[in-house]
């Protein structure tokens, strides 16, 4: 467990597990690592505290970039709920209510490329298809899209594992 690379936004951390010895239990970025303060040295426990801690802090970062992207997306009327659903083969979904529901461990991934996999399904809230109307959307509000998703798609097995 410690010593293992962790992603996080794109920069690799290092798993660092210390002993909470009788004190609170924590995880958090302390420059290059992730330090996950434990009273057990338990792996799937370690595992389950990191992967909450991706749900907290995604859920936190993707509202705050939901809610600076929507204004710009002139088919988007309010920032669209969203939901973590682990996927084994997508980074995200748009249901037809409107509902976005992303993978967690797009967390790991570098901005750039979470800001593709928002348009991308907020681009869905218009346009439920990938039609040449779809593609048109994401050529105009995602930039540099097909890098971002070549970079993405290069992470895929890094990133998915726990």
């Amino acid at each position: 467990m410690s010593g293992e690379q962790i992603f996080y936004l794109g920069r690799r951390y290092v798993l660092k597990v210390i002993d909470a010895e009788g004190g609170l239990e924590t995880v958090r970025l302390k420059g290059n690592r992730l330090e996950v303060v434990a009273k057990t040295r338990d792996q799937p426990k370690i595992r389950a505290r990191v992967r909450a801690w991706y749900r907290v802090k995604g859920r936190d970062y993707i509202a705050r970039r939901l809610k600076l992207m929507v204004p710009s997306l002139p088919w988007v009327e309010k920032e669209p709920p969203f939901r973590f659903l682990e996927m084994s083969r997508q980074w995200g979904s748009c249901t037809p209510k409107g509902e976005i529901i992303l993978n967690p461990h797009l967390i790991k991934a570098p901005r750039q490329c979470i800001d593709y996999v928002l348009v991308h399904e907020m681009a869905h809230l218009k346009h439920h298809d990938h039609s040449s109307d779809f593609w048109a959307i994401i050529d105009t509000y995602a930039g540099e899209w097909r890098a971002a998703k070549r970079h993405l798609d290069g992470l895929v097995e890094v990133l998915l594992r726990d």
